[in-house]
């Protein structure tokens, strides 16, 4: 879920949508454009750059204080976990009550970010809606990331790529 801060998803209509989601037993993946992520409690992950992470937590970050920033945002949003995307330094899963789990960046080349983002949440959803476990989904979205920014442009990344990335 995105609304890319058009206004479209907030409030009200958020938390019944998560728990509509919720309710009917669906994964709910949302690529904040808040800086109150506690407006997603529930989801099954939030997936915000380092930037957003920073903006969240109200603080300046690098990647050696993203534990504190986590420490601080994991609480405000409940069962949910966080999926913070490094850029050239990968992925990093935070989940509650469990040790952080890190996705090194799965690319030789970066040709181009657009849409990485979008990737990520596209195949988590993907993964999460097939029955991976999180911690797989977040790989596999991983992975996909890596063949997106590999392309010029925005890049739809096939079923095809992703085997022969795996392989």
């Amino acid at each position: 879920m995105s609304d890319y801060a058009k206004g479209t998803v907030e409030g009200e209509f958020c938390h019944w949508l998560i728990g509509e989601a919720v309710r009917l037993g669906l994964p709910v993946v949302v690529d904040p454009k808040s800086r109150d992520l506690a407006r997603y409690a529930g989801a099954t992950v939030i997936t915000p750059n380092l930037k957003e992470t920073a903006a969240a937590a109200g603080a300046i970050i690098d990647s050696q204080g993203l534990h504190a920033a986590v420490e601080v945002l994991l609480p405000q949003i409940g069962s949910s976990a966080l999926l913070v995307t490094r850029g050239e330094e990968g992925m990093s899963l935070f989940e509650q009550a469990t040790a952080e789990r890190h996705y090194a960046a799965m690319v030789n080349e970066v040709a181009d970010v657009t849409g990485a983002g979008d990737t990520v949440v596209g195949l988590l959803a993907v993964a999460l809606g097939a029955g991976l476990l999180l911690r797989d989904a977040a790989a596999v979205a991983n992975l996909a990331a890596g063949i997106a920014v590999s392309h010029h442009g925005t890049w739809a990344v096939s079923a095809a790529e992703l085997r022969a990335a795996a392989a």
